[in-house]
Order: structure tokens, then C-alpha cells, then sequence
């Protein structure tokens, strides 16, 4: 059984760091990134899919990903596939 030392209006205390912003707490950010990095890739790959549906969904989310994946979809402007060049270069404008 825990004990608790009361605080003086009769409550435990509270815990510290739940008052702190979660940017300070967040120890997986850099699991994330990569996380991130490898989503990105992916969409910019369904930039070229054969279904139309696919591509539409990538390219609105990387327009919202917005400066994460602009260093990825500036690479892409350059792309073999003109579909996945043309759809970048549209995300990055």
C-alpha cells in the first residue's frame, strides 16, 4: 500500500509533470521522426499509383504534412515517373 505524505489542504500532491507541456515530456520524438521519414517516403510513392483515389489521398496528406516533408517532395520534383514529379512539385509550391 502506498503511503502518502498529505499535502497541507488534505490531497496527495500532485505530479509534477503532468503540468509540463508534452514537448518537454515526449522521450519517443526521435522514434517518431524516423516513423515520419518512412511515412513521407511512402506517400511519395503513391504520388505515382494507378488509382487515382490513392494519389489524390497522398498528395493532400503531404500538403498537410507541410515542412516535414519538403526536403522528400523537393527531391521528388525530380522524379522519373512525371506523375509523382508533377504532384510534388504541386505540394511544394
Amino acid at each position: 500500500m502506498a503511503t502518502w505524505r498529505r499535502s497541507p489542504v488534505g490531497r496527495p500532491p500532485r505530479n509534477r509533470s503532468r503540468l509540463l507541456p508534452d514537448l518537454f515530456l515526449d522521450r519517443t520524438a526521435g522514434i517518431r521522426g524516423a516513423a515520419s521519414a518512412e511515412r513521407i517516403a511512402k506517400l511519395i510513392r503513391q504520388l505515382g499509383d494507378k488509382d487515382y483515389y490513392v494519389r489524390q489521398r497522398a498528395q493532400e496528406e503531404l500538403a498537410r504534412t507541410g515542412f516535414e516533408a519538403f526536403d522528400a517532395l523537393s527531391t521528388a520534383t525530380t522524379d522519373e515517373d512525371l506523375e509523382i514529379a508533377s504532384r510534388a512539385n504541386t505540394c511544394c509550391d
